[in-house]
């Protein structure tokens, strides 16, 4: 059911969350999608009776997070109902204004930066330097220390087992880097060399596809390089402000 690029926003049963884990499940099945869905469709691919599927959509219509229209007429009977994802990305009021300043932020060292990416790259090492402290006992297996603490910051990550890559299936600050993506997606890139840095990894690389696959981003992590890349993220543009 997924066909949009690029992870999902953090959400979940945690306390304080304002939707239930399987309300936002919707609410990510409709924003994931690229046409309007039917509610029938919906509880399909979720494994939803059809009326809970139709009440937690009405819930979601009701708050402005996804649009209902009706299906064009086809002989009797009423017209489908269709639903698609609003504008906004985040339901969750706290998450959203935190992004918004982040994406104020990134607007401003567009604006005045004459090289963007290489200095949200400069600010994301410096984030990761500073939060390496809390990974050092993996210090031995760079790959291992940055999965834990992307999966403590919400990225959700998924390691290819037998690769190098590992799927950011879920971003802390998506509203924000469907913004402004240059800014915020080299933030975290340079958030994974930073700490890199600090945990004395010199022979790990790490690089990033944004918005690359269905349902991910895509971090690249080599082991055993001569030298660590410095390239700035590569952003599936058109992906990225698409809503």
């Amino acid at each position: 059911m997924i066909n949009k690029l690029g992870p999902a926003p953090v959400r979940g049963p945690s306390p304080g969350a304002e939707l239930t884990s399987q309300r936002a499940a919707v609410l990510e099945v409709v924003q994931h999608s690229a046409i309007p869905l039917t509610s029938s469709q919906v509880a399909d691919g979720l494994g939803l009776h059809h009326n809970t599927a139709r009440e937690h959509l009405d819930a979601l219509v009701e708050r402005d997070l996804i649009c209902r229209t009706s299906s064009a007429p086809s002989g009797r009977g009423r017209p489908a109902l269709r639903y698609s994802a609003a504008v906004q990305v985040e339901p969750n009021s706290s998450v959203r204004e935190y992004s918004g300043l982040v994406a104020a932020l990134a607007t401003h060292i567009e604006r005045t930066s004459e090289d963007p990416a290489e200095e949200a790259l400069v600010a994301g090492v410096a984030w990761g330097v500073a939060t390496a402290g809390q990974i050092k006992p993996l210090a031995h297996d760079g790959k291992a220390a940055i999965i834990a603490q992307l999966s403590s910051l919400g990225f959700q990550p998924k390691p290819d087992p037998v690769g190098e890559q590992i799927a950011l299936m879920r971003c802390p600050l998506l509203d924000a880097a469907k913004r402004n993506p240059e800014i915020v997606c080299n933030v975290h890139l340079g958030l994974v060399r930073g700490m890199l840095e600090v945990i004395d990894s010199d022979d790990v690389s790490a690089d990033l596809d944004a918005f690359a696959v269905p349902g991910a981003c895509i971090l690249h992590v080599q082991q055993d390089v001569d030298k660590a890349s410095k390239r700035p993220a590569t952003i599936n543009r058109e992906e990225a402000t698409r809503r």
